[in-house]
């Protein structure tokens, strides 16, 4: 299937992240997902994201060791490498189910940038643009 490159917007964090975990039809208990190719467990961080006055979460799946420590509920953030990825399974009654999965290779906290100092005087007019 096709998958969609997202673009760097900032989120807020929604829930923090927690291990990854996938629940098999036969009834057993869960089991934490691993990286098919790293072997690296994988975990899935709530993201909020507000856009014309509507917010939307999203869950991200990204790699444990990729999560920084500062990621708690309110924290901006940006996911790196975000791409987001269609789904179709069968369903009940012959209806498909579908879906969007998210992917990121890792999440940044956003530092804002420090504001200007009070005493330095700040560009105007054409001396801005130079």
């Amino acid at each position: 299937m096709a998958r969609v490159q997202v673009d760097g917007s900032l989120f807020l964090v929604a829930l923090p992240a927690a291990p990854k975990m996938r629940q098999s039809d036969d009834g057993s208990p869960a089991v934490q997902v691993f990286n098919s190719v790293t072997a690296e467990a994988m975990a899935v961080i709530s993201l909020t994201e507000v856009s014309d006055g509507r917010a939307q979460v999203i869950k991200i799946t990204v790699p444990e060791s990729q999560v920084p420590q500062g990621a708690v509920p309110g924290t901006q953030v940006r996911p790196v490498g975000l791409v987001c990825s269609p789904w179709g399974t069968p369903g009940f009654n012959g209806q498909i189910n579908t879906g969007l999965s998210y992917r990121a290779e890792r999440i940044e906290l956003h530092t804002a940038p420090a504001p200007a100092s009070a005493g330095q005087a700040q560009p105007k007019g054409s001396e801005a643009q130079k």
